[in-house]
């Protein structure tokens, strides 16, 4: 993976080892063991091999002063592959850097402080990682990693941004994590081509704390994604990547829409900020039930090059006692299964509108009749084909439900 953000991190007039006997010499030496992808492809893997034994010796106790800086090597265990590397309950005083590199052993980081920057971008963890709560006191990067199945982030503390854009997940908990800055799920561009952040199998956000903005765009959770009591002090983005794509055509490969394939729970989640899931393709069942937004909740549909990407509720849709502080906005939305808004207060305005392009609105506003429109976009009505249920819902501002289309039974009982 070339990646510019490892040049500061690039040992200079540096020329990689040749042989076995110089990789372990380099690394006893506690110097930098890195190959460029092209100096990778031309020595024979043995070389770029670092036993788990020498890195044992390396770092022996706590507090550990060496600045780990390793790329494009692989760790490995010859004599016992299924034996962890503990390295849990260590405090690192320099930075740890392990990039485009693959670990074939289980790797244990529990309680371990990292005083300066974590960086796994582009590395392989072919057996579970235990990251429960250690301490990244600057940033946290694994930007495009590959992570095993059981990989836990339980209880992990980041005190400054953490970073995994076009990183690929199976299943992963970061229950009760907390983040103190900036996280970033967002597609990369790897290898030339976007690649988006994608949890295989089921992923479990429960009770995390993170200061934002959190931003989850275009990411790909395959099956269950638990975001119940999840707490974010500034702005909240699953909505499609990028966030503007009046440009593109739908399914261009340089956007990424956000899929959610099982079950999506929100229950009783606080966001600071507004919360924006434009143009998402909800599988499962979803669940907001109790969650408070602070800003506006967006749901609405994302304007493309002659089309409309609406939020699809493929199943039941729960924004049952669900506060929302600012405006909610599902223009376009289409809810297949059956939709509750029962006792849902919004305090501003309510918006159920049909999608309209910008032309379209444009010249509405500035009085033009609606044949002076030149774009292809038609307008996209809000759909709920099963049952819609409003009952003792309170809308602060107006209620708009201009165009839309009930198809089942629609409950209304008791809106304020």
């Amino acid at each position: 993976m070339n990646d510019p953000q490892l040049s500061r991190y690039s040992p200079k007039n540096y020329s990689p080892p040749q042989s076995p006997a110089e990789t372990e010499a380099l690394l006893k030496a506690r110097d930098p063991v890195w190959f460029t992808p092209e100096e990778a492809s031309k020595v024979d893997p043995i070389v770029r091999t670092i036993q788990v034994q020498w890195l044992r010796e390396l770092i022996k106790k706590s507090p550990v002063s060496v600045r780990l800086r390793l790329r494009n090597v692989v760790i490995e265990n010859s004599s016992n592959p299924e034996e962890e590397l503990d390295l849990s309950s260590l405090t690192f005083t320099q930075a740890v850097v392990i990039a485009d590199s693959e670990f074939k052993v289980p790797l244990n980081l529990s309680f371990t402080t990292f005083q300066r920057a974590v960086v796994f971008n582009g590395s392989r963890f072919s057996k579970p990682v235990n990251f429960e709560g250690a301490h990244a006191m600057s940033t946290f990067k694994m930007v495009g990693a590959t992570v095993a199945d059981g990989t836990s982030f339980n209880d992990l503390i980041v005190d400054n941004d953490f970073e995994a854009n076009g990183a690929q997940f199976g299943s992963v908990s970061f229950k009760r994590a907390t983040f103190g800055r900036c996280v970033l799920f967002n597609p990369e561009e790897i290898a030339g081509k976007l690649q988006e952040v994608r949890f295989s199998e089921p992923a479990d956000f429960s009770d995390c704390s993170m200061d934002g903005p959190a931003e989850f765009q275009g990411a790909n959770f395959a099956k269950s994604a638990d975001f119940t009591r999840l707490q974010v002090k500034k702005v909240l983005k699953f909505n499609c990547y990028p966030d503007e794509q009046k440009q593109y055509a739908k399914d261009d490969p340089k956007t990424k829409r956000t899929y959610f394939g099982g079950k999506a729970n929100f229950l009783a989640a606080h966001i600071l900020d507004s919360a924006r899931f434009m143009g998402v393709c909800f599988e499962g069942d979803v669940d907001f039930e109790r969650a408070t937004i602070g800003g506006n909740a967006l749901f609405r549909d994302i304007e493309q090059q002659g089309s409309f990407l609406v939020t699809e509720f493929k199943k039941t849709a729960r924004f049952l006692m669900t506060h929302v502080q600012q405006n909610a906005e599902f223009d376009g939305a289409n809810f297949t299964g059956i939709a509750t808004f029962e006792r849902c207060h919004v305090d501003g305005n309510a918006y159920f509108r049909a999608s309209i392009c910008e032309e379209r609105s444009r010249n509405a506003r500035s009085g033009k009749e609606d044949s002076a429109v030149t774009c292809p976009h038609q307008p996209a009505v809000v759909q709920f084909e099963d049952e819609a249920n409003f009952t003792g819902a309170t809308i602060g501002g107006d209620a708009e439900f201009t165009g839309a289309c009930f198809t089942g039974r629609a409950r209304f009982g008791g809106v304020n």
